[in-house]
């Protein structure tokens, strides 16, 4: 990525398009203008062999234009519902998930998930491996996956209580009970014995 620092127009050029001058920070090629290293200049490209329509028919033609995409930046916020990729309006991210997610847990999960493949996305700057780790192990995040857990308990003793094969061998069921534990076995039998007197 770079910036777009100048423009030249010559009308005594045979193109359509100016010639432009872009910064990029990163650059360490041989330098165009000795005062400036990291600015290079880019010219219109022509290409070749495009099929279009043209009244019913299919044409060849060309096209010349300055090979520039414009970047732009968004919140990961911003970014909830956004997919990256291949056929996708925006191709290619640059992630940057910050040092921290304490005032705000699943950032980081909700930067990278943008992307549809490995190669879609890339980090920038790559962050310790303190900071991955310390991932799901804020107050937040323990809250979060606690909600969970008690979710999944309760959706699974409603089908316990509503299943009404359970006595001849719900597969659900006998999966939920070999999937908890002695504590959430009690409260089972509980909900089995509700169970029981409510059909």
């Amino acid at each position: 990525m770079g910036t777009v620092k100048g423009i030249f127009y010559d009308a005594n050029i045979d193109s359509s398009l100016p010639l432009t001058f872009v910064e990029f920070p990163t650059y360490c090629g041989p330098a165009f203008f000795e005062d400036h290293p990291r600015i290079v200049p880019i010219g219109p490209v022509k290409r070749e062999g495009l099929k279009v329509r043209n009244n019913g028919t299919t044409v060849n033609a060309s096209r010349v234009q300055l090979p520039l995409q414009l970047a732009s930046a968004i919140t990961i916020h911003k970014s909830q519902g956004l997919t990256a990729g291949p056929k996708q309006f925006i191709q290619k991210l640059l992630i940057d998930v910050g040092d921290t997610e304490s005032w705000c847990e699943g950032l980081a999960y909700v930067a990278i998930s943008r992307a549809m493949y490995m190669e879609t996305f890339a980090l920038d700057p790559m962050q310790p491996l303190a900071r991955w780790q310390s991932i799901g192990k804020s107050a937040g995040a323990q809250r979060t996956q606690l909600w969970l857990r008690r979710l999944e308990q309760t959706a699974a003793f409603q089908h316990v209580i509503r299943c009404a094969i359970h006595t001849s061998g719900c597969r659900i069921c006998q999966n939920i009970r070999l999937r908890k534990g002695a504590h959430e076995e009690h409260i089972l039998q509980s909900f089995l014995e509700l169970k029981d007197k409510t059909l």
